[in-house]
């Protein structure tokens, strides 16, 4: 989903706003977690969601670079989750 394409496809209703709600870093985060656990599990299949667990703990703490680029035009592209707020039109 894009922004653009959130709004056009609530187009009846009276979009009230739209945005990320986890910033560009929590999507970088989260893939390459789940990489590192499928790498670093060597093989075993039952191994790499508990090796990727591991280096969310892991990298956790840097979520905190989403407050500063999270507010970079743009970021929404490549953030991890977007939401719409919006209600029924009045008319």
């Amino acid at each position: 989903w894009t922004v653009s394409g959130l709004k056009e496809s609530f187009g009846r209703l009276e979009v009230l706003e739209v945005g990320a709600r986890s910033g560009p870093w929590s999507a970088l985060l989260v893939f390459l977690a789940y990489w590192l656990g499928n790498v670093c599990s060597f093989g075993p299949r039952r191994l790499a969601p508990f090796m990727g667990l591991l280096f969310m703990l892991l990298f956790g703490p840097l979520k905190i670079f989403d407050f500063i680029f999270g507010r970079i035009p743009g970021a929404e592209a490549v953030s991890a989750h977007l939401y719409i707020l919006s209600r029924k039109s009045s008319s």
